[in-house]
C-alpha cells in the first residue's frame, strides 16, 4: 500500500488582528487594485508570490494554472498583471469595511511597537521587486532577454544591502556594459550575459564602498507607482522619500523611537 503525505488543513486567520503587517499590507494593496489602475507590486513575479501567499492563508482564492477565470467563473483580475483572484475569507464580508479594518491594522499602533521586523521585511521585498522590474525593463530596451534579470537573485546574495536608487544605477550601468560587449562580440549572447553579470558586481562594490551620493538613480517623482509600495509608505512605515534612497535595515537602525 502506497503511503501518501497527510493533507494539511487550511487554518485561516481569525481576524485582521491575526495578520502580520506584511500580510495586511499585501491584502490591502490587492483589494485596492479593484479601483486603482496600477500594478499591485513593482514586479509581476512578486505579485504572483503575494497572491499565492494570500491564497495559502485562505484569504483569497485563485483560478487555475493560467491565472485567469474561465467563462463559468466569477472573480477579480488585477488590471496590469491580469492575474485572477477573489475574496475567500469567511470571517469578513467582501466590503469596504474590510479595507478600513486592514488600514487600521497598519496604522493604529506605531510601527516600532507592532512587529517592526515584518514591516522592514516588506520594504526589503518590495525594494528588490523594484530593482528586478527595472532590470527587466532595461534588458528589454536593449533587446536582451528580460529573463536575465533573474541573475540578480544570485548577485544580491553576494552584494548585500543597497537602497533602490543605488541598485538602479548598478543595473543601468551593467546593461550598458552588456550592450558594448554585444557589439564587440557580434551578438554573442553568452559573453554579453557574463559581461552584465560582472558589471553588476563591479558597480555594486563601487557604490557600496563609495560616497553616500555616489551612483544612485532616484526617480524625479518620489511617489512609488505600485499599490503595495504606496501602502508601504502611507500605512506601514513613515519612510516617505527614503523609500528610494535609504536601505531598509539602515533606516530602521537610524530612526529614533521612544525608549521602551
Amino acid at each position: 500500500m502506497t503511503e501518501t503525505a497527510p493533507v494539511r488543513a487550511l487554518v485561516r486567520p481569525s481576524s485582521v488582528a491575526s495578520l502580520s503587517p506584511y500580510e495586511a499590507a499585501c491584502l490591502l494593496a490587492l483589494r485596492r487594485s479593484r479601483n486603482d489602475w496600477l500594478v499591485v507590486t513593482p514586479s509581476e513575479r512578486f505579485t504572483g508570490q503575494v497572491l499565492r501567499h494570500l491564497a495559502d492563508r485562505g484569504l483569497v482564492e485563485l483560478p487555475g494554472p493560467d491565472g485567469s477565470w474561465d467563462a463559468t467563473q466569477h472573480g477579480d483580475t488585477t488590471p496590469h498583471e491580469m492575474l485572477g483572484w477573489r475574496h475567500a475569507w469567511p470571517a469578513y464580508n467582501d466590503s469596504a469595511e474590510l479595507d478600513e479594518a486592514l488600514e487600521d491594522r497598519l496604522t493604529e499602533t506605531p510601527w516600532y511597537w507592532d512587529l517592526p521586523e515584518s514591516r522592514i521585511e516588506l520594504w526589503c521585498d518590495v525594494a528588490y521587486a523594484e530593482v528586478f522590474s527595472y532590470a527587466e525593463r532595461q534588458l528589454s530596451e536593449h533587446q536582451f532577454d528580460p529573463a536575465w534579470a533573474r541573475d540578480l537573485d544570485w548577485v544580491r546574495k553576494g552584494v548585500g544591502r543597497l537602497p533602490i536608487a543605488k541598485w538602479r544605477y548598478v543595473v543601468w550601468a551593467a546593461v550598458r556594459r552588456g550592450a558594448t560587449e554585444f557589439l564587440r562580440n557580434r551578438g554573442n549572447q553568452e559573453s554579453t550575459r557574463k559581461a552584465i553579470h560582472g558589471e553588476y558586481l563591479k558597480r555594486a562594490e563601487m557604490v557600496r564602498t563609495g560616497a553616500a551620493g555616489l551612483g544612485q538613480f532616484a526617480p524625479s517623482n518620489s511617489k512609488p507607482w505600485s499599490l503595495l509600495a504606496q501602502v508601504l509608505v502611507t500605512c506601514v512605515l513613515p519612510i516617505e522619500k527614503d523609500y528610494w534612497v535609504t536601505e531598509p535595515n539602515t533606516w530602521a537602525a537610524n530612526t529614533s523611537r521612544p525608549l521602551e
